[in-house]
């Protein structure tokens, strides 16, 4: 059941680049550090989301050109590390494997329910047009009940299930590949800050000419 009540955790904090405003509160390492957090072990979850803050550094976080949802990786694999069924780096590598492609379906599903929201901002216009400026008021408390309940249900349905995955999986795979995934996990911290690196890297220097 930790999937549903932390699922929670998700949804309040995936409100707040929605509702409130973007005040950093739907990056992977403060969904991550909440959900770890609210399962008793905080630390795991800082690590599990600071991976994924690090190693998804140079895609957008949020909107129609998000390619992950970086805030679902973050808080996934928090969940999947913290829950697993055995305490070992394994189960954070696993964790993180596993929740990219979660991360990207949702962002590929965020991205059609928008296009089919299309249709209430031209609801909101009309009433807007005809001098009714409480509808932007209403329109905001639905929407965010809206993006709430989404959230809370995506993060619950592919939490459980993505659970028992890591967990048949700590069970079955062979010994040397744990201890290979295990190995990983350390070099989690090197890998994300080098992905960091280069993204920052990248930015400071300033574009080649080609002269002609």
């Amino acid at each position: 059941m930790n999937c549903l009540t932390v699922g929670l955790v998700y949804a309040v904090l995936n409100l707040d680049h929605i509702a409130v405003g973007p005040f950093l509160l739907s990056r992977p390492v403060v969904v991550g550090s909440a959900v770890g957090a609210a399962l008793g072990n905080a630390p795991l979850g800082f690590s599990a989301g600071l991976s994924a803050e690090l190693m998804l550094i140079s895609l957008p976080a949020s909107g129609p050109a998000a390619a992950v949802d970086l805030a679902l990786v973050g808080g996934l694999a928090a969940l999947w590390a913290v829950d697993a069924w055995a305490s070992r780096g394994a189960a954070l590598t696993l964790s993180l494997l596993l929740a990219m492609p979660a991360g990207w379906a949702a962002a590929r599903a965020d991205a059609w329910i928008r296009r089919q929201n299309d249709r209430m901002g031209d609801w909101i216009v009309e009433r807007l047009t005809r001098g009714r400026e409480r509808i932007l008021w209403k329109a905001l408390a639905f929407w965010s009940a809206l993006w709430f309940v989404k959230a809370w249900a995506v993060f619950s349905a592919v939490g459980c299930l993505g659970q028992r995955i890591v967990d048949v999986l700590l069970r079955h795979l062979p010994l040397r590949l744990l201890e290979s995934l295990d190995r990983a996990a350390d070099l989690l911290p090197i890998i994300g800050f080098s992905a960091a690196l280069v993204h920052f890297w990248n930015r400071l220097t300033p574009p080649r000419v080609d002269r002609a």
